[in-house]
């Protein structure tokens, strides 16, 4: 069975789509979702964007711990080291300090809006 998981007002596609026991969830952007608004820092940025999957996961009946891979679109991958510390942070908050995620990092192009400097998709296994 497969269940699309959509957050209303968003652009046409479903921000993740659960398929038997795997989520696969949309690349999210640094953008939080009540404020509007977003972070200016490479560090604050990435900590939206995981805290964006983070939700999405819980509408999925997952959590951070079932992520088994994410991929990292940088803008500029001068911004990996910030994005790493941020990201270390996030999954040593969420309970988890070793067995990390499989993951990628690659710089783009811009992002829809030039300050965005960072998106980041995730597949989970629950």
């Amino acid at each position: 069975m497969v269940e699309k998981i959509i957050i209303k007002g968003r652009a046409p596609f479903s921000d993740a789509v659960k398929a038997g026991n795997t989520v696969f969830v949309s690349g999210q952007i640094p953008k939080d979702p009540i404020k509007g608004g977003w972070a200016d820092n490479i560090r604050g940025q990435t900590t939206q964007c995981l805290e964006n999957i983070k939700s999405i996961l819980k509408k999925a009946d997952a959590k951070v711990s079932d992520i088994v891979r994410m991929s990292i679109f940088l803008t500029d991958i001068k911004d990996y080291g910030g994005m790493n510390e941020a990201f270390l942070d996030f999954f040593k908050e969420n309970g988890i300090e070793k067995d990390f995620p499989a993951r990628s990092a690659i710089q783009v192009g811009p992002l829809m809006y030039r300050e965005w400097l960072i998106e980041i998709d995730a597949v989970a296994i629950i």
